[in-house]
């Protein structure tokens, strides 16, 4: 049975830069974990402020700016007609895949296809 050893700090390169000793069994790890003790990180942007801001707008309350939601949700009605209609528009496209003929039809990776391609043409 062999025994293993771990490699003597004489046999491990020195990075002059960090003043650190690094094996190559632990890569670069040891030298990114201590890069990233010594660099400042800059700083996080912020939002700006004011009475109306390009999130959304706010208001006053208690003394502190509080944003409303910028995004309104459409009557409950509209969602379910939308969905409707959806699965109407799929039921008329199954009855006529079906009317067609084997040579007139085509695969529903080419249909995926061609619904990207008028999207992409759209944008």
């Amino acid at each position: 049975m062999a025994t293993v050893t771990a490699p003597s700090p004489s046999s491990m390169p020195l990075n002059k830069s960090a003043g650190l000793a690094v094996s190559h069994q632990a890569g670069n790890s040891a030298f990114r974990s201590s890069l990233a003790k010594h660099v400042p990180l800059p700083p996080i942007p912020t939002a700006p402020q004011g009475p109306n801001t390009a999130e959304g707008e706010t208001r006053e309350k208690d003394g502190r700016a509080e944003r409303r939601n910028p995004f309104l949700m459409p009557p409950e009605s509209e969602l379910f007609t939308l969905r409707e209609r959806q699965r109407r528009e799929a039921r008329e496209q199954r009855a006529e895949q079906r009317k067609l003929k084997v040579h007139e039809k085509s695969t529903y990776t080419s249909r995926l296809n061609a619904k990207n391609a008028a999207l992409r043409k759209t944008v």
